[in-house]
């Protein structure tokens, strides 16, 4: 037993070790916790391992099966020699002669290593984890607020000696701030960017250009001005640049990663929801709420619509979720049970709703509106709308409605009568219902289940025993006969199945005396007739044309002046215009590539792509932003053939061939021959024919 004890403490010490160095490396807790990891570890071990509750007796017991040459006296050495009879210490005294000889198992020992072996093993990881530096972990545990970006090489001009960008994002993003040496950044939208720069000499001014438009001047920090300081709340994506005295710096990126609105998924109820006779009037509502920063509420807004027609109204209510939203965290998975009997929803009755979240920037998001109604066994009942469908026969319905109301009446008489009147009547309507499943069944092209059973029995009794016609009456399906086969639609048909089925459940309800359990397959099956009653009626809504009124004293007057030929108007819309000066450019670039020299008027063509790439740089300035640069780039060394970059070239290209829509697919012949597939299928066969 204190073998046992003492490898279920090395395993426990053993897990609690790594577990605490892991937590201790990656997120700071401290090496004493190991102490408590340990002992619960101990715990759950003596419960999983119980041979330290093995007692001597089972041991001995364990050795007489066993060892055979104990001979099943293994016990007599738990007493007292002296206390045992004479020959009962004759045994006992072979018992142990043949004990010693037993040798000693090698599991106990090789169990033992192996846990000592994993107490080493673990107790040189959790060192090893200890003495990893911290700046490869750090490094791939930082946590990352913002999508990851390619890093661009940036330049600074020669005067800046030190660049320090900060970044304060929201208060409600919840999010600390955080700082760079990097003149391009990203930031959450609304958030407030400082600049501070440093320069190895006095200058006299410092500008910042945003979009090619905006200018805002530095402010300085120090009589020496060699310290300068800027800010800016992001509310929108660009590009901007640095304009020292007469130097100019190249663009730098700045964008903008937007605040989403809440996503709401409802996960339960359906969009539709329809509660039958016998169903609780309860709703499960499962809804899963994400956003990007966090949630701040979310609610179920609820109308419910009670009446028909001009007498119909409306209450609205608001259904709150269990707990708090305090932490704000960004995805909540809610759960409610709505009570529609507490809301006071009534057999007919419609509950619409949706569920609204806010996030922590009190944006408001809805779901889809979802309907929920509780099916009225009231307007069921009723015989309005079932004068004109299908060709089904009318009391048909009325002896579904018959058979659900004597159901009813059975259950309120349940008390009264005597328990052999209540099984009788019980049954009988369970057979009522199969008579009219049977009739249904008819639609089906199902048979009747008596009239077989009547010709199988005329032909075993020898009667038209050589008769094919009748043999193959008994046994075959006449669907080719044109006054049996079924003209219905596949979803008459469809529901026509439901609907037997539905009656198939209350017979059998019926027949085993349960006729509270049947009544709602009774309304369901009276539902579905109902439904396929009205859905086959046609609606021809009322149409009226306002012609235009006739003059008397125009007819038969042989007047046509005024009637002249119809013509129809066409204006065909030139090409895009932006989209040509795109195109213009792209050949005046692949003509700079081949001779290296343009014309003025190529240059300004250059120059007013260049506007259009700038408001592209503004809205994506991580996608355009190279590709403007390198075309300031081009116009500014196009005068200079040595100067010119293949590089900037295909940048701009690349950007260029983006702005330009990809044409419209048109119609066209097929250019195949006309024998074409014939040809094709001639070889195939050859290859098939000779497959060497």
């Amino acid at each position: 037993m204190a073998a046992s004890l003492l490898l279920s403490f090395l395993l426990s010490i053993s897990f609690a070790y790594v577990v605490t160095s892991g937590l201790h490396k990656f997120f700071g807790i401290s090496l004493w916790w190991t102490i408590p990891v340990s002992f619960v570890a101990f715990i759950v071990l003596l419960f999983l391992d119980r041979s330290w509750k093995i007692t001597e007796r089972e041991v001995a017991r364990s050795l007489n099966s066993k060892y055979p040459v104990l001979e099943e006296s293994a016990e007599l050495l738990l007493q007292p020699f002296p206390d045992l009879p004479f020959l009962q210490q004759l045994q006992a005294t072979k018992t142990e002669q043949a004990l010693q000889a037993i040798p000693t198992p090698v599991c106990a020992c090789s169990k033992f290593s192996f846990r000592v072996l994993i107490f080493g093993v673990a107790l040189m990881f959790g060192i090893g984890l200890t003495l990893v530096p911290d700046e490869s972990i750090k490094k791939n545990t930082s946590q990352s607020y913002l999508p990851a970006k390619p890093v661009r090489i940036e330049k600074l001009p020669a005067a800046i000696s030190a660049v320090t960008v900060r970044i304060f994002p929201p208060a409600y993003t919840a999010r600390p701030s955080r700082s760079q040496d990097q003149m391009n950044f990203s930031a959450e939208e609304g958030a407030t960017v400082q600049w501070q720069i440093k320069t190895s000499s006095a200058i006299k001014n410092i500008f910042f250009i945003f979009n090619d438009s905006k200018t805002v001047a530095l402010t300085p920090l120090n009589k020496e001005h060699t310290l300068w300081s800027a800010g800016k709340v992001l509310d929108a994506p660009g590009f901007y640049q640095l304009k020292m005295d007469t130097v100019i710096s190249e663009l730098y990126t700045m964008e903008m990663v937007k605040d989403q609105l809440p996503t709401i998924s409802i996960q339960t109820p359906k969009p539709n929801t329809l509660i039958d006779f016998g169903q609780p009037k309860k709703l499960v509502l499962n809804a899963l709420v994400t956003d990007d920063y966090g949630i701040k509420n979310a609610a179920v807004f609820a109308t419910i619509s009670t009446g028909r027609g001009e007498g119909v109204k409306f209450a609205q209510q608001q259904i709150n979720f269990e707990g708090a939203f305090g932490s704000q965290l960004s995805k909540y998975q809610l759960r409610k049970m709505i009570d529609l009997a507490a809301l006071g929803m009534q057999p007919g009755d419609e509950l619409y709703f949706y569920v609204k979240a806010i996030d922590s920037k009190l944006q408001e998001k809805r779901s889809d509106i979802y309907i929920v109604s509780i099916a009225d066994t009231a307007q069921l009942m009723s015989m309005e709308g079932l004068l004109n469908g299908i060709p089904i026969k009318p009391e048909y319905f009325r002896s579904q409605r018959q058979i659900i109301i004597e159901s009813e009446q059975l259950i309120k008489d349940k008390n009264k009568i005597g328990k052999e009147v209540f099984r009788n009547r019980s049954n009988n309507l369970g057979i009522d219902q199969k008579l009219l499943r049977l009739r249904y069944g008819k639609f089906l092209g199902e048979e009747n289940e008596s009239n077989e059973d009547q010709e199988v029995g005329t032909i075993a009794d020898g009667k038209d025993f050589g008769n094919a016609e009748k043999i193959l009456d008994a046994y075959t399906d006449k669907h080719d006969d044109a006054e049996t086969v079924d003209f219905f639609e596949i979803s008459t048909k469809n529901q026509l199945k439901a609907t037997l089925t539905e009656m198939w459940n209350a017979e059998l309800k019926l027949r085993v005396f349960k006729p509270e359990e049947a009544l709602p397959y009774e309304y369901k099956a009276l539902r579905l007739l109902k439904d396929l009653q009205q859905k086959s009626r046609a609606y021809v809504a009322k149409t009226s044309i306002a012609t235009t009124p006739l003059k008397p004293e125009k007819r038969l007057t042989a007047e046509l002046d005024k009637i002249i030929q119809p013509f129809r108007q066409i204006t065909i819309q030139q090409n895009n215009q932006k989209e040509e000066a795109i195109r213009t450019a792209l050949s005046i670039l692949e003509q700079l590539k081949k001779h290296g020299d343009i014309s003025v008027q190529s240059a300004s063509v250059l120059q007013k792509v260049s506007q259009q790439l700038a408001n592209k740089a503004v809205a994506s300035p991580a996608e355009y932003l190279p590709a403007l640069q390198a075309l300031k780039k081009i116009l500014g060394t196009v005068q200079f053939q040595p100067l010119l970059s293949m590089e900037n070239i295909s940048v701009v290209e690349k950007a260029l061939h983006k702005m330009i829509d990809p044409p419209a697919i048109l119609p066209s012949a097929n250019k195949r021959a006309a024998n074409g597939n014939l040809s094709k299928e001639y070889f195939k066969t050859l290859d098939k024919l000779n497959p060497e």
